[in-house]
């Protein structure tokens, strides 16, 4: 590890990530809103609710203060892309790699598609085809994970990668 039993340091490094997505839900709030303090309230709210103390205490919740980093980031490179009126090939590689990452971090990544489906449906406001049309990706990427990890594994009686799918059909 990289602290190796230096316990300070690796809680300082938590209450860093969680200090991190407070700093980008604030920038999120303030691009959507352009109030700069409903985005400082919300990202101040958000910092300090006893919802998430159990990220910051821990140690196995640390993945979901990295999730929620992949999962603001590309909402970020989303609001970006719509802003601009682009959606090409490097805004996909950017959400396709945010992903690849929120995959590696947790399993609840499986939200990411329709968080983000749903941000530029509701909150950008562009059309059902537009918004499939900018998170098929992520949709592509969720139909692979789950076919790989869960559903081939039950098909075929094998045991999945990751454990996922251990559990009997058969009576």
């Amino acid at each position: 590890t990289l602290f190796g039993h230096n316990i300070p340091f690796y809680n300082l490094t938590t209450i860093l990530l969680h200090l991190l997505n407070a700093l980008l839900l604030y920038v999120l709030v303030n691009r959507i809103s352009g109030k700069n303090h409903l985005a400082l309230l919300i990202s101040f709210l958000w910092g300090i609710s006893s919802h998430y103390s159990e990220v910051t205490l821990w140690a196995a919740a640390r993945l979901d203060s990295f999730l929620m980093i992949f999962l603001i980031l590309a909402l970020l490179v989303f609001d970006d892309s719509s802003n601009k009126k682009t959606n090409g090939l490097s805004t996909q590689l950017k959400v396709i790699l945010l992903a690849l990452c929120a995959i590696g971090s947790k399993e609840s990544w499986i939200l990411m598609p329709v968080i983000a489906l749903a941000f530029i449906l509701l909150i950008k406001r562009q059309g059902i085809m537009e918004s499939i049309k900018s998170t098929l990706s992520l949709f592509v990427l969720l139909a692979v994970y789950l076919g790989y990890f869960i559903i081939f594994p039950l098909l075929w009686g094998k045991a999945s990668p990751t454990g996922y799918a251990e559990f009997e059909l058969s009576t």
